[in-house]
């Protein structure tokens, strides 16, 4: 499991940030098995996912390196 931020962390610039409408539960098995392998933009660090009226945060990690 990848450890949370330290706390008040911030995405600077704001491209760091991703905000998207899902279609899945927002448990943890549904986010992994949703996110692992899809594509982000190259300096996104944290995705808000929203699903109805509930919404989580994760933080997104490169499976190889950025350039």
């Amino acid at each position: 499991m990848i450890p949370d931020p330290d706390p008040n962390t911030i995405a600077r610039p704001y491209r760091g940030l991703s905000v998207q409408e899902v279609d899945v539960p927002l448990t943890e098995v549904d986010l992994v098995s949703f996110l692992l392998g899809r594509e982000v933009y190259r300096r996104t660090d944290y995705l808000v996912l929203r699903n109805g009226e509930q919404t989580t945060s994760c933080c997104a990690t490169a499976s190889r390196p950025r350039w």
